[in-house]
């Protein structure tokens, strides 16, 4: 008996330690994180996200180029449309790029670029440049992504210009001792580092107060600032000579409407967690500065770099460790984000690399992140009410804490929100000889829930699969689509100099669905429906008034397909309706595991004490009586 309950117990046991486990780890990390956090209550500029990946890598050339299509939305990275530099969430301007600024392109300063120094440059002329070259750039004048001035000739503090810099020294005193030969060299010295620093700081500060004019709600910045310079003399921190050079640039991070450091790592080494969190540290203090300074929170982004700084050639990705040493040690600081960057040699220069960074993605460098950001959401949600982004308090300075109490608290003010779930398109790519592959459409059966007597208001997701034109009008319709009360309705733009028409339908019906399509155009293109009936009436417009309903509701997602056919179609979901998260009360999945495991343990606990009283309370003296000898 007692090896028989042995054996259930055993195997009762290993039914439920996976579930156990799960449930264990998942409670224990969540724990740990609020408990040894703060809340560092800030709005979130980007997707109202409390830590975002944005990726900064002209990495469409793999698919113009190769028809290797780098997936970046399966993983929550965000992405300017065709993976380009430049567009909805990042714009870089770099040295040539923005207005007149001068630099020299070699050591010996033979060749120059607007004079090579700032002392020399033309404010006025500058600055209007710049002002046509942001326009041109950025056109639309209500841009809120990321901003980033990378201009890298030369740094605005003197003692900064050492080994290939060092030419701005020399050059800066050649233009002092012109004026005043008769000095000795240690006055020439100290006049052309007050020149230059003047110049210098005259020049970046009008250049990013033009800018905020021009594109107020843009968030900019400026590349690589602030710099640490650690070594491991300091633990890789910056030591108190590189915090009081910081210091006197105040000006520059009070001007920037973020901080843009740089986390990027140059090899393999033991120092990399130390290295990276010294310039995090330093961000970080700045960013509290300015806020204390000047009631304003400053977003800080570190640019990350998923290839080893040494060896760019060798395309040598970032192990998990120095994943979590760069884009883990950022969130848990306090970070809004990472900026992912990558040039043109890093992604595009053959097949083979872009297969290579595309497989890295989706193994290591996609699924960590993933990760990273649904800790960062949940820990948000449960001890900042959604409203801040938790930061590890072992991580940063207490003094910050203690000094800035509006930006850092055990929670955030406000009523609690809620993070919608981030819209996917969950397809696969195989490219063979330069066609591109078909992935299969999945369309729910039911795409709608009961209850509703509102249409439910929805969140765009827009995907580079339309034109801004294009775009625009899709959006119209589907504002017209969710203001209407109608059970089925057929709705068809038609702008002009145009082939391309766009149909909408709506039902609440809960029966088997089909697929809706536009007529072809000429790129073969149509946009179909999930979740709705069949319309043959192509021509028939009804109006509002004639199938006005209360319980109507808008298709729970809208796609624009490519080369449709019966057997496949190649889809991007352009819109989701979050219906199916709103719908009613769900249990939180960690309760119903924790619940499940709960109700387990007790059967276990008690099915053991059951048998165990039994064995010992009555089996066992049944046994026993049955040993004692009967006088007959």
């Amino acid at each position: 008996m007692s090896l028989a309950l042995g054996l259930f117990v055993a195997r009762l046991f290993r039914l439920l330690h996976p579930l156990l486990l799960v449930i264990g780890i998942s409670l224990l990390g969540n724990a740990l994180d609020v408990k040894n956090s703060y809340c560092k209550c800030e709005e979130f500029p980007i997707e109202d996200r409390p830590f975002v990946a944005i990726w900064n890598a002209p990495t469409g050339g793999c698919s113009v180029n190769f028809s290797i299509n780098i997936n970046l939305r399966d993983f929550d990275i965000l992405e300017n449309p065709k993976q380009t530099w430049n567009g909805k969430y990042v714009t870089v301007f770099y040295n040539a790029q923005l207005g007149l600024y001068p630099y020299f392109t070699n050591e010996q300063g033979t060749n120059s670029y607007n004079g090579g120094m700032p002392q020399l440059i033309d404010l006025a002329a500058h600055l209007r440049k710049m002002k046509r070259d942001i326009i041109k750039k950025i056109p639309d004048p209500d841009y809120s992504g990321l901003v980033i001035i990378d201009w890298e000739g030369w740094r605005p503090t003197w003692e900064r210009n050492f080994d290939s810099k060092r030419i701005y020294q020399s050059r800066s005193v050649e233009l002092v001792q012109d004026k005043h030969p008769e000095w000795s060299m240690e006055e020439v010295i100290e006049e052309a580092k007050k020149e230059f620093e003047r110049t210098a700081r005259v020049f970046m500060e009008s250049s990013i107060k033009l800018a905020r004019q021009v594109r107020p709600k843009g968030l900019w910045g400026f590349y690589g600032f602030p710099d640490c310079f650690g070594s491991n003399e300091t633990n890789y921190r910056c030591s108190d000579d590189h915090q009081e050079m910081n210091n006197k640039l105040k000006w520059l991070f009070s001007s920037s409407m973020a901080l843009y450091p740089s986390v990027y790592i140059y090899d393999q080494q033991s120092w990399n967690k130390a290295f990276t969190y010294g310039r995090l540290e330093e961000a970080i203090r700045l960013a509290t500065w300015v806020s204390k300074e000047n009631k304003r929170t400053v977003p800080v982004f570190p640019y990350f770099r998923h290839l080893y700084e040494g060896k760019p050639f060798e395309f040598d990705y970032l192990t998990l460790v120095d994943l979590h040493n760069t884009i883990g040690q950022a969130a848990d600081m306090g970070a809004a984000g990472v900026v992912m960057w990558g040039n043109r040699r890093d992604e595009n220069t053959s097949p083979e690399v872009c297969t290579q960074l595309n497989d890295y993605i989706k193994t290591k460098l996609g699924p960590y992140f993933e990760s990273v950001r649904h800790r960062t959401e949940v820990c948000s949600q449960k001890k900042c009410k959604g409203r801040g982004r938790c930061v590890d308090s072992r991580l940063i300075s207490a003094r910050w804490v203690a000094e800035e109490p509006r930006l850092y608290a055990p929670t955030c003010k406000g009523s609690p929100k809620l993070f919608s779930p981030f819209i996917r398109q969950h397809s696969s790519y195989h490219n063979h000889r330069g066609d591109q592959a078909k992935t299969n459409l999945h369309i729910p059966n039911k795409s709608y829930s009961k209850g509703h007597n509102s249409p439910v208001a929805v969140k765009t997701h827009h995907k580079h699969g339309l034109s801004s034109k294009q775009r625009k009008y899709l959006m119209k319709e589907l504002t017209l689509l969710n203001a209407t009360g109608s059970r089925k309705v057929f709705l068809k733009s038609r702008h002009r100099n145009s082939t391309k028409d766009f149909v909408v339908f709506m039902s609440t019906s809960d029966s088997a669905v089909e697929v809706n399509k536009a007529p072809q155009d000429a790129d073969r293109g149509v946009v179909a429906t999930s979740g709705l009936h069949y319309h043959d009436q192509l021509n028939d417009s009804p109006s509002f008034t004639e199938t006005a309903s209360s319980r109507a509701m808008a298709p729970s997602k809208l796609m624009l397909c490519n080369e449709s056919s019966p057997e496949y179609t190649n889809c991007e979901i352009m819109k989701e309706s979050p219906s199916a998260y709103n719908s009613g009360f769900h249990f939180p999945h960690t309760y119903v595991v924790f619940i499940c495991a709960s109700l387990g343990s007790a059967l276990l606990v008690s099915t053991t004490f059951i048998m165990s009283y039994y064995y010992c309370n009555i089996r066992k003296k049944v046994e026993d009586d049955e040993d004692i000898p009967r006088g007959d």
